[in-house]
């Protein structure tokens, strides 16, 4: 059974009757039946961005009401209960693969450039100095 993160509600199991009519002189088999059901909570998956930081958590909407109203700090003192440790500085950005590639590329663009350039200049020729 799911519950809230934050306060730890969760759905309780109950009974219901149905009200039947003509239930006179105590016949048990005209009772109305009671059946059990159950009565879940209303979780909701959210997510907050805090310092750049995506924090998906599932809460009631109760916890969330109060989430949605609450300062920064307060905010992060009621996530803490549900995710743990957060850190309040900026994640370092991180190189992707994809960056460090592309870089490479850049530069292997500019070594063959200067290899072009290199051949295309004419070789200057020595003059002798016995003339």
């Amino acid at each position: 059974m799911a519950s809230c993160q934050i306060c730890g509600r969760h759905g309780h199991i109950g009974r219901i009757s149905r009200h039947r009519r003509g239930i006179a002189s105590h016949k048990f088999a005209k009772q109305a039946p009671k059946k059990s059901r159950s009565f879940g909570a209303n979780l909701q998956k959210t997510t907050f961005y805090i310092n750049g930081r995506r924090i998906t958590v599932v809460v009631c909407t109760h916890c969330l009401k109060k989430l949605r109203r609450a300062s920064l700090t307060e905010r992060i003192k009621l996530l803490q209960k549900a995710v743990g440790h957060i850190s309040l500085k900026k994640p370092a950005k991180k190189e992707t693969a994809t960056k460090t590639v592309k870089k490479e590329k850049k530069k292997e663009k500019a070594v063959k450039k200067e290899k072009a350039v290199e051949k295309k200049k004419p070789a200057k020729k020595k003059k002798n100095a016995q003339k």
